[in-house]
């Protein structure tokens, strides 16, 4: 099986994160709670990760918190204590909590403001209400990789929305033979209070 130069991408995300520089909009020790909603669409086909089967589009509502390991550079946490699949047999309900890093690269002058430009990259596991892709585990590992904004709404208050790209399997660890999974289009939204 050939290896797609697009499954580098986390890696290459993740050496940019490590590196941060000083400036932009948050500053080292500054720590962060999150409020967001996200909603993903299935990939068909392939992509970074090999084809999947999941086809399923979802919702979810996420906490996180952050904090600043230097000036652009965040170690992160995100819970979503709910997130629903729509599937034929009704819904499957699941959770997640995923740790990773966010790099702010850049300030974008729009107005009378900064808007932050970010990059991101997460890993986590799900678990749910049933086997997800249907004839998988209750227990998925979660990768996502994506982009993002966010605006200054007032001191210590902003906007951010993203794109990632979401990944989920079992990976044969929580299940054996098969191993379906699910690549997504996510996108979300909410609030960042700072202090």
């Amino acid at each position: 099986m050939r290896s797609s130069p697009a499954r580098a991408l986390p890696v290459v995300v993740l050496v940019f994160l490590l590196t941060g520089c000083s400036g932009g909009l948050h500053r080292q020790g500054e720590q962060q709670i999150s409020l967001h909603g996200s909603w993903g669409a299935p990939i068909s086909g392939g992509g970074i990760w090999p084809p999947a089967d999941g086809k399923d589009e979802n919702w979810g509502a996420t906490v996180g918190y952050g904090h600043y390991l230097s000036d652009r550079v965040a170690f992160k946490v995100d819970l979503t204590p709910y997130r629903q699949y729509r599937v034929n047999r009704g819904a499957v309900h699941a959770g997640e909590l995923q740790i990773g890093f966010r790099y702010h690269f850049a300030e974008v002058p729009v107005g009378e403001t900064e808007v932050g430009l970010f990059a991101e990259i997460y890993g986590g596991l799900m678990h749910s209400s049933e086997t997800y892709p249907e004839g998988g585990a209750n227990t998925n590992f979660t990768q996502d990789t994506g982009v993002g904004f966010e605006v200054p709404l007032a001191d210590n208050v902003s906007w951010t929305s993203g794109y990632r790209y979401r990944h989920l399997s079992h990976g044969h660890v929580f299940g054996g033979d098969p191993n379906p999974s699910q690549n997504d289009n996510q996108v979300y939204t909410g609030l960042t209070f700072s202090w």
